[in-house]
């Protein structure tokens, strides 16, 4: 991952830490782990959502005043405009959007937290067979709204494509 990825989501936790006010009382381990586990639940959730219903189950997750960071310094901003943009991902019926989350974490006296893992785009070929179209990690912020987790902040970088 180039240096400057690095810097886009170290910004990125960082701000996301910063919403809302922080609890001075040390949080319980448990409390901890319920978070972690809600937000692995609600990302495998939002991935199933996507693959079922495509753009509208991608879309279903995403809070009104969402932001999507593209790592070509473009921001998406607002629920409208990330479908728009979002609409030609899925606009080809035999391209697959998948991931799964590796980890979680809430931030403390907020309803903010995070999701990361790995993702693909797939494409089917011929006969049951898919190819990679790309492939790398992500990021997914996300705030408690009305008792839900949604999507406030999604992106991600591709792997570095080596040479052959």
């Amino acid at each position: 991952m180039a240096r400057w990825h690095y810097r886009w989501v170290l910004l990125l936790l960082a701000l996301a830490a910063g919403c809302g006010g922080a609890s001075t009382d040390e949080p319980r381990r448990s409390d901890s782990k319920a978070i972690e586990d809600q937000l692995i639940q609600a990302d495998r959730d939002f991935a199933q959502a996507t693959a079922e219903r495509r753009l509208d189950g991608w879309m279903s997750y995403f809070a009104e005043d969402a932001a999507k960071v593209i790592m070509n310094d473009q921001v998406i901003r607002g629920w409208a405009e990330i479908r728009l943009a979002d609409s030609l991902l899925f606009a080809d019926p035999g391209r697959q959007l998948v991931w799964d989350p590796t980890d979680a974490g809430g931030f403390v006296g907020t309803d903010v937290g995070f999701t990361t893992g790995r993702y693909q785009l797939l494409e089917r070929g011929g006969e049951a067979s898919q190819d990679t179209l790309s492939q790398g990690t992500y990021l997914t912020i996300w705030r408690r709204i009305d008792g839900k987790w949604r999507v406030i902040l999604d992106t991600g970088v591709a792997d570095r494509q080596e040479n052959k």
